[in-house]
């Protein structure tokens, strides 16, 4: 797992791949699959910690216990590092991705 928080990298990079947070007025989680890759993108937007931070798992479809990794990283954070509602909205985007890879190691083993 990769951690980021150079917001400018992560703007230009959620900017190529034509994904950015809806209202930069607002706290908000994005869950973001490019390259193989997957990226928990949060974005903050005021206080001490405004700005992007990104957390990223290479070839997650072939390494599942990268996935549980970035699970388990993102389950120990404290508030002060990441407040609750964010931090459990990046929880279900990285759980709904573990449940679903089953099913996209099938679609992928078959073609």
């Amino acid at each position: 797992m990769i951690v980021t928080s150079d917001s400018t990298e992560i703007f230009e990079f959620l900017h190529d791949i034509h994904r950015s947070p809806r209202d930069y007025k607002r706290d908000e989680v994005l869950a973001v699959e490019h390259e193989q890759n997957f990226h928990i993108v949060v974005y903050r937007a005021d206080g001490d910690r405004k700005g992007f931070v990104m957390y990223s798992v290479a070839d997650f479809r072939n390494n599942p216990s990268a996935l549980n990794g970035l699970f388990l990283f993102l389950q120990e954070m404290r508030d002060e590092e990441l407040p609750e509602a964010l931090r459990v909205k990046a929880l279900q985007e990285v759980e709904s991705r573990l449940h679903a890879r089953p099913s996209d190691s099938l679609f992928y083993d078959a073609h």
